[in-house]
């Protein structure tokens, strides 16, 4: 008789949770526990991260949040922030790059609903767009000097690019010196 009372008890329980599951699912009820994520490509990222670009001008980033029912995509702001401390030389004046400085106006492009496009750029694109014709010099190659935070409810996507230029080498290309016309 008791082993009965507890069975019906658990199986008891166990309906109860399984209403709440089911409501919470049907009525969208637990969109409160979503979870922002940031979608490049075929990649996800959910936390801060590293974010390699190859030969693109710009890129555009997906912002979701996943609920328990369905992606949506959520309210959320983009601010595009300078990363690490490091020197640099413009005609051979030293400058010191500091982390934390606002950078969004210089390389966000294009906010469109869940869409995020933003320049893909070098440290030496970026140096040659502020020091225009200036002989500069720096040790950032293949390391990231901006990030793109993307925040939505207190939670926050910080992706670190890192933009790699890369030159394709010219193969099956012949050269004769008689044939070459020199003006």
């Amino acid at each position: 008789m008791k082993a009965r009372v507890y069975a019906l008890i658990v199986l008891a329980i166990f309906l109860a949770v399984l209403a709440v599951m089911g409501a919470g699912y049907y009525t969208n009820g637990f969109e409160a526990v979503s979870s922002l994520y940031v979608k490049s490509g075929s990649e996800v990222y959910t936390g801060n991260a590293d974010l390699t670009v190859t030969n693109d001008k710009e890129i555009t980033i997906q912002v979701k949040s996943a609920g328990f029912k369905n992606y949506t995509t959520p309210e959320y702001t983009v601010q595009v922030v300078s990363v690490g401390d490091f020197e640099y030389t413009v005609n051979g004046t030293p400058y010191k790059w500091t982390a934390g400085e606002d950078l969004s106006e210089q390389f966000l492009l294009a906010q469109n609903g869940g869409n995020v496009t933003f320049a893909a750029l070098t440290f030496d694109e970026y140096l040659g767009y502020i020091y225009p014709n200036a002989e500069c010099s720096h040790d950032m190659a293949g390391k990231p000097f901006y990030s793109v935070n993307i925040t939505s409810d207190k939670r926050t996507v910080a992706l670190n690019v890192i933009a790699i230029k890369e030159t394709i080498p010219a193969e099956g290309i012949e050269i004769v010196p008689d044939e070459v016309i020199t003006g």
